[in-house]
């Protein structure tokens, strides 16, 4: 079990300080930053700095990002799609079982699931970020907002069956699977537009806490259920393992990360009468966490509105930036469930 509790407190110190002083698949399945004109005075024109951002590459077939719902229960995996995934946010369901949304654009994937329920977490991403998003039904509140926020969905149960199918290698509910394809012929179809790609500044930090190996616990029940896991820094990428067990993709390929970002979002019960245990995470204001890359740790703060996406900065205030993509976010209720060295 990975020590580093000494350097990930004197992170989570540093952070969680500046966030007060700143006020606050098995075998393959059968078939915001406002921008506005510079301003101007009588005699100077002032042209406002741009941020570089990375050129965006869609894969052929996409003319943005779309996104998926994909279940981490043991019976799921290995799950498929999510070694093409260019952006995935990883938090906890209920019972320390965690939930991926992955995002695509630069590569397409002939197969991404299990494809499950959604979350309001999910919903309010999926909101933020003006993704399509494929998913298979949701909790009675996260159902609700959908409409309500106008997110393009495409939910298997209600209404958009045809763009998903079921394996016959599995079990349902383990079994629901779409595809790039499937989703960007659905959004044709409706004549909806493809989701912005999301971008974050490209570069590398300096990242002064040694990180070669990152552990998140989001259960720790031997005998009930374990959820734990644990990126490995391995020839320029982080690998991703389950349970100390090496955690490939149903097609064989590893699952990697350029960088991972980790976020402090604490948890409250969600009460839902179909789904015992729900929580909800808190997901606006501000809260610590840590960007991982290169084998190196830097403590951040996140910071995001209601209805908009992430944005992120060092405690010293200067841009988080990431080598490229693969990035994968993980949303911990607690700094405690993360571990680094």
């Amino acid at each position: 079990m990975p020590s580093g509790k000494p350097r990930y407190l004197v992170g989570l110190v540093v952070a969680t300080t500046a966030v007060i002083l700143a006020g606050c698949g098995g075998p393959a399945p059968s078939h915001p930053t406002r921008t506005g004109a510079p301003s101007q005075h009588p005699r100077t024109r002032h042209t406002p700095a741009v941020k570089s951002q990375p050129p965006v590459a869609l894969a052929p077939g996409l003319g943005g990002a779309v996104s998926v719902i994909v279940e981490n229960d043991p019976a799921a995996r290995p799950e498929s799609g999510l070694s093409r995934a260019d952006w995935v946010f990883e938090a906890p369901a209920e019972g320390g079982i965690t939930r991926f949304l992955a995002i695509f654009w630069s590569r397409a994937a002939g197969v991404i699931g299990p494809v499950r329920s959604t979350r309001i977490y999910f919903d309010q991403l999926a909101r933020a970020y003006r993704l399509p998003f494929a998913h298979a039904g949701g909790n009675v509140d996260a159902l609700y907002h959908i409409p309500a926020w106008h997110i393009e969905n495409f939910d298997q149960i209600y209404g958009s069956g045809a763009y998903f199918w079921r394996s016959t290698s599995r079990l349902p509910p383990h079994n629901l699977y779409t595809s790039t394809a499937l989703l960007a012929q659905g959004i044709r179809h409706r004549h909806e537009p493809f989701g912005p790609v999301p971008t974050l500044p490209p570069g590398t930090m300096p990242g002064h806490l040694p990180a070669t190996q990152v552990a998140i616990t989001y259960a720790n029940q031997p005998g009930v259920f374990v959820e734990r896991p644990i990126w490995n820094w391995v020839s320029g990428v982080y690998v991703r393992t389950e349970n100390g067990v090496a955690d490939p993709t149903a097609s064989g390929a590893p699952i990697t990360a350029r960088a991972i970002i980790v976020l402090v979002t604490p948890a409250s019960p969600d009460p839902d009468p179909y789904t015992p245990y729900s929580i909800k995470l808190a997901m606006t204001g501000r809260g610590p966490g840590w960007v991982f890359e290169n084998g190196r740790a830097t403590p951040i703060i996140w910071k995001r509105r209601s209805a908009s996406p992430f944005t992120f900065e060092t405690v010293h205030h200067h841009d988080v930036k990431v080598p490229g993509t693969p990035v994968w976010f993980e949303l911990v209720p607690s700094a405690a469930q993360v571990a680094f060295h």
